[in-house]
């Protein structure tokens, strides 16, 4: 995920000029459209297949207003759902791929080819990590 990873953020940084507040606010807003996906996805999901815990999540979203502990226990609920349920998990999964793509497009429109590469090479960076780390420590036993 783009503006997860430090380095990414710091060679788009230095490359476009920007500061440290436009950086933090294209931050926020990516993972706030990241989240957001996430939470409607996980309730269409839970919905659309009346799964065991939408009765408690459907009961918790019509409360009028919820109290912070509520709030915290709905989005616990939420958020569980790819863990247990993996076709969400890899609906999610090519969702943020799709974004990711769109935005990198965005991105990379206007750059030269050199700065393009140097970013996809940070890119492919990240994804290496991850997968060694899934291929050491996820992997089913």
């Amino acid at each position: 995920m783009i503006f997860y990873n430090d380095k990414i953020n710091l060679y788009l940084q230095d490359l476009f000029k920007y500061t440290d507040e436009q950086m933090q606010a294209m931050r926020f807003a990516y993972i706030d459209a990241i989240n957001k996906m996430i939470l409607d996805e996980c309730i269409s999901y839970a919905e659309n297949n009346n799964i065991e815990e939408f009765s408690e999540i459907k009961k918790m979203l019509k409360e009028k207003t919820p109290i912070i502990s509520k709030q915290t226990q709905l989005l616990q609920n939420i958020m569980q759902l790819p863990g247990k349920y993996p076709e969400l998990y890899k609906k999610i999964a090519q969702e943020i791929e799709r974004i990711d793509s769109e935005l990198l497009g965005e991105i990379t429109k206007d750059m030269k080819e050199e700065d393009a590469i140097g970013l996809l090479r940070l890119i492919k960076e990240e994804l290496d990590q991850v997968d060694k780390f899934s291929s050491k420590y996820l992997q089913e036993r």
